[in-house]
């Protein structure tokens, strides 16, 4: 982890690339807690007919709240296993 104290949006493609060359960290998966929080929201739209494509490309924080860089919108693809994430 890297900690800067001054904004890095300019920085994030060269943050991007350093990481991607760095191995992901081990972890024991046992010791992962997992927590699963439903919310219920009345729509008249179908599940399926819901877009939530926002989520899956990890549009969640307004820029003014967390800036973000994500390698498949780097690569102009979509979203796949493995891929990092600048913040």
């Amino acid at each position: 982890m890297h900690i800067y104290l001054r904004d890095q949006t300019k920085q994030l493609p060269k943050h991007l690339a350093q990481l991607r060359k760095m191995p992901v960290i081990n972890y024991d998966k046992h010791q992962l807690k997992e927590k699963e929080t439903i919310i219920e929201i009345d729509t008249s739209k179908e599940f399926h007919e819901i877009d939530l494509n926002f989520l899956f490309d990890y549009k969640i924080f307004p820029d003014n709240i967390m800036t973000s860089l994500t390698q498949w919108r780097y690569e102009n693809r979509d979203l796949k296993i493995g891929d990092t994430i600048v913040q």
